[in-house]
C-alpha cells in the first residue's frame, strides 16, 4: 500500500478525504439522503485510517528519540474509527436499518 515514499503517498490520500468530506457537507446543505451522507463519511473513515497507516510508516522510518509519529498515527486512527461509526450510524438511519431510537425518557440513562 505505502512504500519508502516520503509523504508523496499521502498527499492522494488526504486529497480524497478532503473531498468526501466536502461531499458529506455539501450532501447536509443539499438536504441529500442521510444514506449518502452516511457512505460519504465512511468514506473518508477508511481514507483517515489509510493515512494514519501511513504516518505511522513514515514514522518507524524516520523514527528519532521521540514517538510523536506513533502518537499522530494514533490520533487519526481514533478519527477514522469515529467517522466510520458516524457513517454507518446515518446509514442505518437513512437506509431504515435496524437501529431504532430509544423511546421515552431512555435516552437521558447513560
Amino acid at each position: 500500500m505505502i512504500c519508502g515514499g516520503g509523504i508523496d503517498p499521502m498527499i492522494e490520500i488526504m486529497a480524497m478525504a478532503g473531498q468526501t468530506l466536502e461531499a458529506a457537507g455539501a450532501g447536509i446543505m443539499m438536504r441529500q439522503s442521510l444514506l449518502d451522507i452516511g457512505t460519504y463519511l465512511t468514506s473518508c473513515g477508511e481514507q483517515l485510517g489509510m493515512l494514519s497507516d501511513s504516518i505511522l510508516i513514515l514514522a518507524d522510518t524516520t523514527s528519532t528519540t521521540n514517538n510523536n509519529g506513533a502518537i499522530s498515527s494514533q490520533r487519526m486512527a481514533y478519527a477514522s474509527e469515529k467517522m466510520i461509526e458516524a457513517g454507518t450510524e446515518l446509514k442505518l438511519v437513512g437506509g431504515n436499518g435496524t437501529k431504532t431510537k430509544p423511546k421515552g425518557k431512555g435516552w437521558l440513562k447513560g
